[in-house]
């Protein structure tokens, strides 16, 4: 069983290794500052970068989004007027269950493009001034977001990969294809030689993140296939703040051993770790969440939780959220609808949420990151799922309504 606290995601440097530890002293004044998501992401929730090597997979926003003064009531037309698709006929088992996540990109994201320094060495061997500052991926024309997808026509699928194959072509000009605002471009890299041996290309990749959130739902379909859903957004990288491109993944079961409460100004956390075992691979990762398909081996959501989905726009009013925040399993919290988008436009923006549970509210503050993904019911109905904090009130947040997270799964059959 490997530990997993708050979102994990993984690094790789090809720079100068003198600025290793001023870098990661910036990375973590960043991720201060970032907005959070309810998701544990690891923390796939709303959370803090820890250090260079462990930003939040939380997506807690950090927002000053003020709603109009008319509250949306009960409307006739699905929240999203657009959708043929009759919802009243459809019953999903509700979640509210921890998971964890594996996430593995399409290509390595390009988080920094910065020098390659070399440096003189004094008599005994230290180093002194600064000899010699190069640009390679600058000169490259990288920039931060970009995907490095091949290399010399290979593709490439990890940090490791990469270099290694830069390694062994021993300082020999390189040609990378990119992507860039789903665009491909190639572009020609000429590594340098550091002072320890080690051939750069100036720039910071990251491949893969891993974490923890909240399944919201689960759906048996018509094929016989399962499909599960979590989160109700996107695996992000917490430096470019793009959506992960997913080139593979899996859901593991995860069990919540604490959580850190949520003040204002400071997003908590739930603390957990992955158990051995999966509930299958993920398929899409996108604006709505984290989709995926059931392998069989394990049934993290149980059949007797079953709900109908909510037809039109959530009334503004009490409602229930389920999640787990310890090892007694998830429970019902008390909460309430303060705004409905109408127009069904706002994505994962479209309710906001306040936490009135006196419980909830004792032991999180509120909503802290890897509630990310908590469903949220209203008189018998599934209504859709909590997806940020609001980092200066952490008893309120954003969710987003089932329709458009059931819309990814039907759209994936």
């Amino acid at each position: 069983m490997s530990k997993s606290l708050k979102f994990n995601s993984f690094k790789s440097n090809f720079n100068n290794n003198s600025r290793q530890e001023q870098i990661k002293k910036n990375y973590a004044k960043i991720g201060l500052a970032i907005l959070f998501a309810a998701m544990l992401m690891f923390q796939l929730s709303n959370a803090v970068m820890h250090n260079n090597a462990n930003p939040v997979v939380q997506y807690a926003v950090q927002d000053n989004f003020q709603p109009k003064d008319n509250y949306s009531s009960i409307d006739a037309k699905p929240a999203n007027s657009n959708l043929a698709i009759d919802y009243s006929n459809i019953k999903v088992d509700v979640g509210g269950n921890p998971f964890g996540i594996k996430l593995f990109s399409k290509g390595c994201v390009i988080v920094e493009v910065s020098d390659v320094v070399l440096y003189e060495s004094s008599a005994g061997g230290s180093t002194s001034k600064v000899k010699a500052k190069y640009t390679p991926g600058k000169d490259a024309g990288l920039k931060v977001g970009d995907i490095i997808k091949e290399l010399n026509g290979a593709k490439i699928t990890s940090n490791e990969q990469l270099s290694t194959e830069i390694a062994a072509l021993g300082g020999a000009e390189v040609e990378l294809t990119i992507e860039r605002n789903e665009k491909a471009i190639k572009t020609k890299l000429q590594p340098i030689l550091d002072d320890q041996g080690y051939w750069r290309a100036g720039i910071w990749v990251r491949d893969s993140a891993a974490g923890i959130g909240t399944l919201t739902f689960s759906y048996s379909s018509v094929n016989g296939k399962t499909y599960y859903a979590g989160l109700g957004h996107p695996i992000c990288d917490p430096t470019t703040y793009q959506v992960l491109p997913l080139n593979s993944g899996q859901a593991v079961p995860a069990e919540i051993m604490s959580v850190q409460k949520s003040v204002s100004g400071t997003p908590g956390g739930l603390n957990g770790y992955f158990i051995d075992g999966s509930y299958g691979d993920i398929v899409k990762n996108n604006d709505c969440g984290i989709y995926i398909e059931s392998n069989g081996e394990e049934q993290p959501i149980k059949k007797q939780d079953s709900y109908e989905m909510n037809i039109g726009t959530p009334i503004h009013g009490k409602c229930k959220i389920l999640t787990t925040i310890n090892k007694s399993g998830k429970q019902e919290y008390d909460a309430k609808i303060e705004f409905a988008d109408a127009t069904g436009t706002s994505g994962n923006r479209s309710l906001i949420i306040e936490i009135t549970d006196k419980e909830l509210l004792q032991k999180t503050g509120g909503i802290v990151q890897g509630m990310s993904g908590s469903p949220i019911v209203q008189n018998g109905k599934f209504v859709g799922a909590v997806t940020h904090v609001f980092v200066n009130e952490p008893n309120k947040g954003y969710g987003i309504y089932a329709q458009e997270m059931m819309n990814e799964i039907l759209e994936i059959e």
